[in-house]
């Protein structure tokens, strides 16, 4: 561990440790030792990561992940671990016990917030070369845990079953993210194919919901991948809806795992080179929207061949001189770094540089 590494640990005032590429506890700063005692001795911390199969994959491949800790006194403390130098730098949100999961959502965001806040001054005073190639590997990770916190508050909302009816345009909406991610994807991430009416197609709801959907949508198609995928998106308006179809040629779907795909917190555990698992609730989430907007959403897939998504939406009863809001999403998903595409599609496009 670095001089440099300890001085991130000691600046922030959430409980935060190092652990060494073995899982063993190098060094707690003194809000962990305060706050979390039983899990800075007798190797407490690395048990809990080997008990969780799917968060010790992702630390062997070095890899951002998550682990929520629920028992009593922990209850409700997210656990986030992310690669630095030679191990791992594990942060963990304030304790939560009512309000879930709205308010760990809330309280999760406090560590990131603060390393994201330091990545700057620390690029400062770290050499070029290795220097920025770490504070690169914590800035995406840090965006793999939004993402985790994002998806997890979005569920929540819809859980309460509430969002504003907004006309949306969701044609433009769809053409606009599609061409901002083919800007900004990684040069080994497909170019997105998408097709869109040349007229107006109007839903309710809100346009980052709407977005946050169409994002984990391209998210999974580009998760579960092979050489050669090719992604595409159209949408079709049919009498009084829409269909949106995602239609890719990776992996595939395993018959016996295709049941279980609209499963909250479920995954497959079958990813692309250096893409982190997610939280389990992209599917879900997406299902749970259309149903809610009284739509419904249908997968067709072969394993070893692709997997198609298709989501069909109610179109919104506008009178016909009833013009929607102009919104210009494509600048939004452009200009802000923490717009629901960095955040939704962070392992797949270039981030906003440090």
């Amino acid at each position: 561990m670095t001089l440099e590494e300890q001085k991130i640990l000691d600046d922030l005032t959430s409980p935060a440790c190092f652990l060494d590429m073995t899982l063993s506890l190098v060094y707690a700063n003194e809000s962990a030792q305060m706050e979390l005692p039983q899990l800075c001795v007798n190797g407490e911390l690395a048990r809990r990561i080997n008990s969780n199969n799917v968060m010790k994959s992702a630390m062997v491949r070095r890899q951002s992940t998550n682990l929520l800790l629920d028992d009593v006194p922990l209850t409700y403390r997210l656990l986030s671990a992310t690669p630095l130098g030679g191990g791992y730098l594990v942060t963990f949100s304030s304790s939560c016990q009512q309000d879930y999961p709205e308010r760990l959502c809330e309280i999760a965001r406090e560590p990131l917030s603060e390393i994201l806040a330091s990545l700057p001054l620390l690029s400062q005073h770290l050499q070029a070369g290795d220097g920025d190639t770490q504070l690169r590997r914590v800035n995406r990770a840090c965006y793999q845990n939004l993402r985790s916190i994002s998806l997890l508050s979005h569920f929540a909302q819809l859980g309460r079953g509430g969002f504003q009816e907004v006309p949306v345009d969701f044609g433009a909406l769809l053409a606009d993210l599609c061409q901002a991610f083919n800007s900004l994807a990684n040069p080994d991430v497909p170019q997105l194919i998408f097709q869109v009416p040349k007229h107006p197609i109007i839903v309710a709801c809100e346009p980052e919901l709407l977005a946050v959907m169409i994002e984990n949508l391209i998210s999974n198609s580009l998760r579960y991948t092979r050489d050669g995928n090719t992604v595409t998106l159209s949408l079709i308006q049919l009498s009084g809806r829409v269909l949106l179809r995602v239609k890719d040629t990776g992996a595939g779907i395993r018959p016996e795992v295709l049941p279980h795909i609209f499963e909250s917190y479920f995954s497959a555990g079958v990813y692309a080179d250096d893409v982190p698992p997610g939280l389990g609730l992209g599917l879900t989430f997406v299902h749970l929207l259309a149903t809610l907007m009284g739509g419904s959403v249908t997968v067709e897939s072969e394993y070893g061949e692709g997997t198609c998504v298709a989501v069909a939406l109610p179109l919104a009863d506008c009178e016909e001189e009833t013009e929607p809001p102009l919104n210009n999403f494509l600048a939004d998903f452009m200009a802000n770094r923490y717009s629901s595409l960095f955040v939704q599609l962070c392992a797949f496009c270039r981030l906003p540089e440090i």
